[in-house]
């Protein structure tokens, strides 16, 4: 049994009220008495076994449709009318039971009609056959389920909001993978198409140059596979050492002079990861859009600045591998400042 059972059993100690009122609601005979007796603890029985049995309103993840929880509420009638002749119109201390079978095992539009009906019989019994007395066996009665009706709100409510969270927490992860791609494929594919360049101007002229190159793009072909398995299973945060080491290679073997100035040695690895991503990032817009010599790497105490020699920002847009950087940057608490350098661009990523 597990913790939904058990809490829709501990609504069993209020059939202590009818048990009471048996015996002193009404001055009918003993033997009407034990009847009612009977009926009430009858009625618990049933209303367990309905718990247990792992039925609606207590464990169940799907609604029920309105004649499942029909047959459920058909099954309690039983015992509810042996004690009829003891409890009078105090029959409807039952009712809020009634109620939640159907405002927690029903869809909530579903859930809200039988509220109503159980609600509008409940005032009905009383005020129709005890109309002196109407308020006594109502009030208490109506306002628990009116309570129940609250409560399944509050729940639909709850859910609504968690399969929402759940939908957009899917959308940031899919972005996150696509900016993962895009930062980690696009700098290598970057470099495979100049190595295939190289490798085509040296095929005839300098053989021995054109097969290392070749080699070399056999590398960058199963790193670049690697990175896309390791993408997709949200497991490789790039290497600050690594990724400058390869971003180095990269610039210089498109003729582009590289100059590392500073360290990183004090950072801590979660801007170690965010810095790689960004050198990663500058890199390989230097090598596709700047036009440029020569570039220059400087880590600092709060970042890294990255400039280059080449056409500077002219009025162009940002790129989806900037914005996927900038928003990488801002998650870790940091900031991305995008400029011309006067006579370049320069990208500065600086945290606090």
């Amino acid at each position: 049994m597990n913790a939904r059972n058990m809490y829709g059993l501990i609504w069993l100690v209020f059939l202590v009220i009818p048990l009471v009122l048996v015996w002193t609601l009404h001055p009918v005979a003993h033997g009407w008495k034990i009847l009612g007796t009977c009926g009430t603890v009858l009625f618990g029985v049933v209303y367990c076994w309905i718990a247990v049995s792992g039925q609606k309103p207590f464990n169940r993840d799907e609604p029920l449709q309105v004649r499942h929880v029909a047959v459920a509420a058909g099954l309690l009638l039983i015992p509810v009318f042996v004690t009829v002749p003891s409890l009078g119109v105090a029959v409807t201390s039952f009712a809020p039971y009634f109620a939640s079978l159907g405002v927690f095992g029903l869809s909530f539009v579903a859930a809200l009609g039988w509220s109503a009906v159980t609600l509008l019989l409940t005032v009905a019994v009383p005020l129709i056959f005890s109309p002196q007395t109407f308020l006594m066996p109502v009030a208490g009665h109506a306002l628990v389920i009116l309570c129940l009706t609250l409560v399944k709100f509050i729940e639909v409510r709850e859910l609504a909001e968690q399969k929402m969270k759940k939908e957009l927490d899917l959308v940031k992860e899919r972005e996150a993978i696509s900016r993962d791609v895009h930062d980690m494929l696009g700098h290598t594919l970057t470099v495979v198409s100049l190595k295939s360049q190289l490798a085509l101007k040296t095929v005839r002229t300098d053989p021995a140059r054109c097969e290392a190159e070749l080699r070399e793009l056999m590398t960058l072909n199963q790193r670049a596979l690697e990175d896309v398995r390791t993408t997709v299973g949200r497991l490789r945060t790039p290497d600050l050492a690594t990724q400058v080491d390869e971003a180095e290679a990269a610039l210089r073997a498109a003729g582009i002079h590289i100059a590392r100035h500073g360290d990183w040695a004090a950072w801590d690895p979660e801007r170690r990861a965010v810095v790689a991503w960004a050198v990663r990032e500058a890199s390989t817009n230097i090598i596709r859009h700047a036009g440029a010599t020569s570039c220059t790497l400087k880590f600092d105490g709060t970042g890294v600045t990255v400039t280059d020699n080449g056409n500077g920002l002219k009025g162009s847009r940002e790129g989806h591998g900037l914005t996927g950087l900038r928003r990488r940057v801002e998650e870790a608490g940091g900031t991305v400042t995008l400029s011309d350098s006067g006579d370049g661009t320069e990208l500065r990523v600086e945290f606090a």
